[in-house]
Parts: structure tokens; C-alpha cells; sequence
């Protein structure tokens, strides 16, 4: 029996599966276009039943504060939500801090310096 799940992309739904099918709780770091798939599939998971995620890092996000909040609230992990200043993904994402987004704006103009902040390296603790 197929399970519906609220947000239907094929790699939303594989992954919304996936997550519903661990007996555990597990970390999530995802980078840029990746938050989008993650917070869809936990948003998913956790409607239809799953709750297996403790904690979840957005990465150079190409999705919002909002969004990232919640998919937290929906599916009751800690989320982490973390750009750089001059990355071009906060004007895509959109960056909902007034400084984070007018810098994104900087490194969409200056694209050599937007695009050097956006590599997954660039956000390593």
C-alpha cells in the first residue's frame, strides 16, 4: 500500500519513506537546494506518522528562517539555520535578516564573492 504524503516530488516522497522506516533518531546536515528535499520530506514524514529526526542543519539554505521553523515545529527537531554574510543563497532563499539578505544582494552582484561563500567547506564548524 502507497502511502500519500503531503509534498509529492519522487525524491520527497523516496526520502519521506526512508525517514518513516528508521527506528531511531538520527542528524540531518543538508546544503542549499538539499533543504529544500529535507525540510519537504521531514514536513512529509512526520505528517504521515514518522517522527525520527533530532536535530537538523540547514546549510547555505535555499530555503527561509520561516520554512526552516516550520519544518522544526511540524516535526519537533532542532534546527540549526546558518549562511554567510555575502552568500548569493540568501537572496534565493529568501534570508529573512535584513543584513544576511542586502549582503546576499552584494555577492549576487559581485558574483565571484557570492559564489565563493556558498561551498558546503565554507560552512564547516
Amino acid at each position: 500500500m502507497r502511502r500519500e504524503f503531503p509534498i509529492s516530488t519522487k525524491i520527497c516522497i523516496d526520502s519521506a519513506t526512508g525517514l518513516n522506516q528508521i527506528r531511531g533518531v538520527v542528524d540531518i546536515i543538508a546544503h542549499s537546494q538539499g533543504t529544500i528535499t529535507t525540510s519537504n520530506a521531514i514536513i512529509s514524514s512526520s505528517l504521515t506518522g514518522g517522527n525520527s529526526v533530532g536535530k537538523v542543519e540547514y546549510k547555505a539554505p535555499a530555503i527561509s528562517q520561516a520554512r526552516s521553523a516550520i519544518s522544526a515545529w511540524v516535526s519537533g527537531a532542532h534546527v540549526v539555520y546558518g549562511t554567510n554574510t555575502f552568500d548569493i543563497i540568501n537572496v534565493a532563499g529568501p534570508n529573512l535578516n535584513l543584513v544576511e539578505f542586502v549582503g546576499g544582494i552584494f555577492g549576487t552582484i559581485v558574483l565571484p564573492v557570492g559564489l565563493s561563500q556558498h561551498g558546503l567547506d565554507k560552512h564547516e564548524e
